[in-house]
């Protein structure tokens, strides 16, 4: 992927340093992060008066996440999570 065009910082970074080799070390930016910052992007949203179904999708994703023990864990660590409920 990275030699056409899926090639982008998040494929060579989150993916390949991360996701790939399944490692998500505490203190990078964890998913208890994502949470605040999703939660700035629905509120500014929903005061533009667009319903934020994405970012509420994302939401409960992470939300499952930190209650699942990812919260402190670099957040691509969702991976897991989704991993699990596939069985």
């Amino acid at each position: 992927m990275s030699t056409g065009s899926g090639d982008s910082f998040a494929l060579r970074n989150h993916a390949t340093k991360a996701m790939l080799p399944r490692e998500f070390p505490e203190r990078s930016f964890p998913s208890e992060y994502v949470l605040k910052d999703l939660g700035y992007a629905i509120e500014l949203a929903k005061d533009c008066g667009v319903e934020p179904k994405m970012p509420l999708t994302a939401q409960g994703y992470y939300k499952a996440a930190v209650e699942a023990g990812f919260g402190a864990k670099y957040f691509p660590s969702i991976i897991e999570l989704i991993d699990r409920s596939r069985g």
